[in-house]
């Protein structure tokens, strides 16, 4: 049995060493062509020198390839950011683009305040819409008011007298200016009596007759009188043109007299008996009221006193002056 085991042995070391010679013979023989394909006169250490010189360069070389990497990562990166970027640059100029219009159609500058125009434009419509509205028959058959085309806040006149002819209000006669400033001051009263909540009860006219010729005049008192027929308004005007004292029968008459005012005319007296009449109903309170005008009265005499006495000084004082030099 002993021997048994022993040939066992024997046989796979054989077999090892078979192997082991077989496998030494083929690496030698690769060794062979290997070194037989190397060019003639290379010996070991200039090999393993230039061995080592390729793996510098390859360490070099993989150095170089790391840092382009990541030389691409950041530009990856900055690509992304750039991107980001151009995206809020659009969103932002967006936004500018809206503000941009809202300040070109409404903004203001140095000379023009678009937004104020509008505003007014829409208010001034309105007054046109007003005034030719509530005209008098007479403006009615002679004028419609309208906005200029290109200028929302001058206004033009449609001329039914000279065929609907469209005509600026910077060139109508005195009578005619007449006629459209009377349309537009009754709607200006109608604007602001709905404003309000309000009627309008009287018109009060101050000045604006003087530059008027004769024919003009009578239009205008014309036109006067039929507002008061026709709307039963109460109208009052305050002028210094004589002629209107001789259409009207109802007025007061104001005249200087030593530096006082002195009140006349057919409206005094009628304003008078409506304060006799007031002041027999109510005694207490007209005594009142006297008392109170007369101590004004005292007041206003002592004021002129003091204003005569300075004005005197100082003539004398001038006078004085004026010698001395």
């Amino acid at each position: 049995m002993a021997g048994a085991a022993e040939n066992s042995d024997l046989q796979q070391l054989d077999t090892n060493v078979k192997t082991a010679q077989a496998t030494s013979t083929e690496r030698q023989e690769a060794f062979d062509d290997v070194k037989a394909k190397l060019p003639e006169g290379v010996e070991r250490e200039g090999n393993q020198a230039e061995l080592k010189a390729r793996q510098t360069e390859r360490e070099t070389a993989q150095k170089a390839l790391q840092d382009i990497e990541l030389k691409l990562l950041q530009d990856e990166e900055g690509r992304r950011m750039h991107e980001k970027a151009m995206q809020k640059l659009n969103d932002m100029e967006t936004v500018y683009n809206q503000w941009k219009f809202l300040n070109e159609t409404f903004g203001s500058t140095a000379s023009t305040d678009r937004f104020g125009q509008i505003a007014q434009g829409y208010t001034f419509s309105e007054l046109l819409y007003h005034a030719n509205a509530n005209r008098l028959t007479s403006l009615q058959r002679h004028f419609t008011l309208i906005n200029d085309v290109t200028e929302p806040l001058e206004l033009n006149v449609i001329d039914h007298f000279r065929f609907d002819k469209v005509r600026t209000s910077r060139n109508l006669s005195g009578g005619e200016s007449f006629e459209v400033s009377l349309a537009l001051a009754l709607g200006l009263a109608d604007m602001s009596a709905l404003s309000q909540n309000a009627s309008l009860g009287n018109v009060l006219l101050d000045e604006g007759f003087g530059t008027l010729d004769d024919k003009s005049l009578d239009s205008a008192l014309d036109l006067l009188t039929q507002l008061k027929g026709d709307s039963k308004k109460l109208v009052g005007i305050i002028s210094h043109v004589e002629k209107l004292g001789e259409r009207i029968t109802a007025k007061i008459e104001v005249s200087n007299q030593d530096g006082m005012g002195s009140l006349s005319g057919a409206g005094v007296r009628l304003l008078s008996d409506v304060q006799k009449r007031w002041a027999e109903d109510h005694p207490q309170e007209a005594a009142k009221l006297e008392k109170a005008l007369k101590k004004q009265e005292q007041e206003e005499k002592r004021a002129q006193m003091r204003e005569r006495k300075t004005r005197l000084k100082v003539e004398k004082e001038l006078a004085k002056e004026e010698k001395r030099i």
